[in-house]
Formats: C-alpha cells, structure tokens, sequence
C-alpha cells in the first residue's frame, strides 16, 4: 500500500512528464493524475491522524485512572 510520502513522489514523477510531454491532451492527463496523486496523498495523511486520534481517544477512554 502507497503512504503519503511515495504519492507525493509519483506526483512529482507525473508532472515531469507532463512538463516534457509534446501533446497537450496527454500532457493535461498526466497533470491530472499528478493531482490526483496529491489528493490521494492529502487524504492518507487525513486517516493516519483520525487514526491516531482514535487509538488515543480510546486509551483514554480505557484508562481507569488513579
């Protein structure tokens, strides 16, 4: 599975493409998957703090005190 850091790279992969690419329409579709990479990047980072949140809500919640 991809993480945040690897779909920031592949982004940067595709808009090196679209940058050196000749035909627009290819161009333009290689863009949109770069931004669809960021997208995908923001939202794994958005999961693994809900995540984290969680698993300490849950800590808390089972944490009997002193």
């Amino acid at each position: 599975m991809l993480n945040a850091e690897e779909c920031r790279t592949l982004a940067e992969q595709y808009r090196e493409r679209a940058n050196q690419e000749s035909v627009p329409r290819v161009a333009n579709v290689l863009r949109s998957v770069c931004h669809a990479y960021l997208a995908l990047a923001s939202q794994l980072e958005l999961l693994a703090s809900v995540e984290r949140q969680e698993i300490a809500r849950t800590a808390r919640k089972d944490d009997p005190g002193p």
